[in-house]
């Protein structure tokens, strides 16, 4: 599949919305299930109060324009951040999918694993 375009939800005020709104480019990971571990750094901490590229450590490689890939990840795709809609708590940010790269095979982190590992509720 060669993917076009994503709808991706970012709450608002945090350091994610501000990272966006100066530079509407990302990288979304797909994250492999030995992921699991990062689930309480990125997403249950602020980036307002955590350096957590520097809390990745080596975990993390620098792709360029101030954006990181995060090692093992099975795939990558670098989005450019379009128009959004406000849906509350959080903003619905159509991207375009600029490229991608397909990495490597593995199992990717789920939502029906978080809840298994009781990192998330059900």
């Amino acid at each position: 599949m060669k993917p076009k375009r994503f709808i991706i939800g970012v709450y608002k005020d945090t350091k994610t919305l501000e990272n966006l709104e100066a530079n509407p480019i990302g990288l979304l990971n797909y994250l492999a299930v030995e992921h699991a571990n990062l689930v309480g750094l990125l997403g249950k901490k602020t980036g307002h109060k955590v350096d957590k590229i520097k809390a990745l450590g080596d975990r993390v490689e620098h792709a360029g324009d101030g954006l990181f890939k995060i090692m093992g990840s099975l795939a990558i795709l670098r989005l450019k951040f379009l128009n959004r809609i406000d849906c509350g708590d959080h903003w619905a940010w159509l991207a375009d999918v600029e490229n991608y790269e397909n990495i490597s095979k593995g199992t990717f982190l789920t939502l029906d694993e978080l809840k298994r590992q009781k990192l998330i509720l059900s």
